[in-house]
């Protein structure tokens, strides 16, 4: 492969990685717009506050805004990591990252890891009328999604380790 065709399949790489992050980001995006509705019942200004559910640990609304926040920041410092901090080892194969890249993603996967663990158990918490509501699902949404993202990262990294 010559030194123009490394270049081009690099360049693809990168195009498509950075196009694959904005749809990659979407549930993150939806997390952060649902963070910020409110639902009035029964007097309460947002039925999925802590305010109107005493027995939650944590506000739905501080949950989506640190999870839609931090995993979009984890994302865009991921990718810019594997081309830029922790170049791959063959530059004939782009794909495959560094040992230093793959454990920086094990270390982003325990954290994905946490925050699913974290939302199935205050979704156990949630009160009926919040689970309910659109943020109550997207909530539930985002734990799902997340589980099974973290679930096909940890099966990636596991054929990569030689």
């Amino acid at each position: 492969m010559s030194g123009l065709e490394k270049g081009a399949a690099t360049s693809l790489l990168v195009c498509c990685t950075v196009c694959c992050l904005a749809i990659g980001n979407a549930v993150n995006i939806c997390a952060i717009v649902f963070a910020f509705e409110e639902y009035s019942r029964d007097g309460c200004t947002d039925v999925c506050d802590t305010n109107c559910n005493p027995d939650q640990f944590m506000d739905v609304t501080l949950f989506l805004q640190i999870v839609g926040f931090t995993m979009m920041g984890l994302s865009i410092v991921s990718v810019c990591s594997h081309f830029l901090i922790c170049p791959p080892p063959d530059p004939d194969q782009p794909n495959i990252p560094s040992v230093p890249q793959l454990i920086f993603n094990v270390i982003i996967i325990i954290y994905y890891f946490a925050w699913v663990i974290v939302g199935f158990v205050l979704r156990d918490q949630l009160s009926d009328k919040c689970k309910d509501t659109d943020k109550g699902k997207m909530f539930f949404a985002w734990c799902i999604i997340y589980a099974i993202s973290a679930s096909g990262s940890c099966y990636n990294i596991s054929k990569q380790i030689k």
